[in-house]
């Protein structure tokens, strides 16, 4: 049975650990959302946005690195860990994020707050120098600079430790393929080592169709609020 360490452990480093993803700030007037979409993904987070902006968005946290086990069955968030892939089934992954830190909100990633994930990301990216169709084409079309794929530069071909290849303020945006949930539904997103950048994309989500299974390439995506 896995378990959560102690709430004291999880509180002195949720600010390393969990930056904030600044989504109060998205603006429907950034030179960003000005884009003219091109695909399946760009199109989907651009609607996303489009709409949940205008409502107001709140900020959250994301885990700066993909969770892991340690040797007493502990989820961690730490670097230099294997990723805790085929581990758990993804029903399973959303109990124990919740058990995480409750008081925080701890839940399993949505769709929906996914997409505005990536959007900040590609936000965040312009603000850094990126031009606009670049930023959006490296998150939503081919992320081999953003993560690891088979086809990213020096690729090991096998998963590499959590904290690796850094972007922003996080790691790991692809090396493993992370669960997500819509409605009832369980999905996937991003792409693992073994995978094409442009087949999985940053921003790719995918149903999952077969939930009893654990992944052998699958980690939950934990959120929570500020």
């Amino acid at each position: 049975m896995k378990s959560i360490k102690k709430t004291s452990s999880i509180l002195e480093h949720l600010d390393e650990m969990f930056p904030i993803v600044r989504a109060s700030e998205l603006s429907l007037d950034e030179k960003f959302m000005k884009h003219t979409p091109n695909g399946i993904a760009q199109e989907r987070v651009l609607s996303t946005l489009t709409v949940y902006i205008p409502l107001g968005i709140t900020d959250f946290r994301h885990p700066k690195v993909d969770p892991s086990f340690d040797e007493d069955g502990n989820l961690v968030f730490g670097e230099g860990r294997k990723p805790g892939v085929g581990k758990l089934l993804p029903q399973e992954w959303k109990n124990l994020f919740e058990q995480y830190l409750p008081q925080k909100h701890s839940h399993m990633a949505t769709d929906i707050e996914y997409d505005i994930f990536c959007g900040f990301c590609i936000r965040e990216l312009v603000k850094r120098g990126y031009n606009v169709e670049r930023a959006w084409y490296e998150v939503c079309n081919e992320s081999s600079k953003l993560g690891h794929y088979w086809d990213s530069h020096k690729a090991k071909g096998d998963f590499e430790p959590t904290g690796s290849r850094p972007i922003l303020s996080w790691c790991d945006l692809a090396n493993t393929k992370k669960f997500i949930t819509k409605g009832k539904e369980f999905f996937e997103v991003s792409g693992a080592y073994k995978n094409s950048s442009q087949m999985y994309p940053i921003a790719h989500q995918g149903k999952l169709n077969y939930i009893d299974y654990t992944m052998q390439v699958s980690v939950g995506l934990m959120l929570m609020d500020v």
